[in-house]
């Protein structure tokens, strides 16, 4: 038994979460370099939290784009990049740790590891109820 899942990229939720992954690579290149320019200190402690805000907001656009109806869509996209790495600078604020300290990176991933498998798992059930529609 292969430890290995294997995909069917004819699978549209598939085809759409490859795409998220490819506009989460450029997009958080992007907001990166921008950082790097902008406000340095942020950048290594929210590097995570801004590629899963990417991940889950474009996977959750595309799953609503699929029936047609564009302000869920920017919705979800507005909440899940304003969520993860709101919700990581908050706890690093409210826990009073640097930036700069290696506690940052791991403290930052907290919001992710909560947040992102049950939107996911929505963005799963939306695109599945909207296939049937």
């Amino acid at each position: 038994m292969s430890v290995f899942v294997k995909f069917n990229e004819h699978d549209p939720f598939v085809q759409a979460v490859f795409r998220s992954v490819a506009i989460t690579t450029a997009g958080t290149f992007a907001v990166a370099l921008g950082f790097e320019y902008s406000l340095p200190e942020l950048r290594t402690p929210l590097f995570v939290p801004i590629a899963v805000a990417f991940f889950i907001g474009t996977l959750g656009f595309q799953v609503e784009r699929t029936s047609k109806r564009l302000a869920p869509a920017i919705l979800w996209l507005g909440a899940a990049v304003l969520l993860f790495p709101l919700a990581s600078w908050l706890l690093l604020r409210a826990a009073h740790i640097p930036y700069e300290a290696t506690a940052a990176r791991f403290v930052s991933l907290i919001p992710q590891a909560v947040a992102a498998p049950p939107l996911f798992k929505l963005a799963k059930i939306r695109f599945e109820a909207n296939a049937g529609a």
